[in-house]
């Protein structure tokens, strides 16, 4: 199998190819407003846009929490090119990418995990998750929260996300786990294509609104 994965969910632009168990992976960090260009980032992993999206079998892509405008401009950039294909666009959640990519530094796979990142105006993104065989299950649905919420959450188990940092003295930090397309992209493999077609023009961008706990689904 083999799948596209991008994930522009916050301050970093990030894009993999995964052709069955190998993942060719690139991340690139910035200001939310300096994003590499898509020639730049399909570069980064060596990928041929004039032939080689008639040899994927899907697209991946975070849809959110995270910026709005990326995740808004990633599904309108990405929706054309999976319908003119045929291909599935399969959202994933930003969340539980992090939370997969944040398991290889877990040592102990039998604890809770619980992630947060930077929604701006003194808000994060949030959501705890457990592992069955190594995929992440939500245990607490993803929400905003301002810093006084999230100090609330400091129960135990596992932490990843820059949020955390100022508690890196009370917690298990998963200090070098950061989110990348490679996670988005382990998880789309896990669909079962043939229940599932991921019709293009459902794969829409999920915003938390900061502070106001409003779902917006586009």
């Amino acid at each position: 199998m083999k799948i596209l994965g991008i994930d522009l969910a916050s301050n970093y632009s990030s894009i993999a190819l995964q052709e069955d168990d190998e993942i060719n992976c690139f991340t690139q960090l910035h200001d939310l407003r300096e994003r590499p260009s898509w020639d730049d980032l399909f570069t980064g992993i060596g990928f041929a846009v004039s032939n080689e999206f008639s040899s994927l079998d899907a697209i991946a892509f975070a849809n959110g929490p995270g910026s709005y405008t990326a995740l808004r401009n990633v599904s309108t950039f990405l929706k054309p090119i999976a319908f003119v294909h045929k291909l599935p666009l399969v959202p994933i959640s930003s969340l539980k990418s992090f939370a997969m990519a944040s398991y290889d530094y877990m040592e102990d796979p039998s604890k809770n995990l619980y992630i947060a990142t930077d929604a701006q105006k003194g808000s994060y993104y949030y959501e705890g998750f457990t592992f069955h065989n190594g995929i992440p299950k939500s245990i607490e649905r993803e929400q905003v929260l301002n810093q006084e919420s999230l100090i609330t959450k400091l129960n135990g188990g596992y932490y990843a996300g820059t949020p955390w940092k100022d508690f890196a003295s009370q917690i298990e930090l998963l200090a070098l786990a950061t989110p990348h397309a490679g996670s988005v992209c382990k998880l789309a493999s896990l669909e079962d294509f043939k229940k599932n077609m991921f019709d293009p023009a459902d794969a829409n961008p999920v915003y938390l609104e900061p502070l106001t706990f409003k779902k917006i689904n586009e």
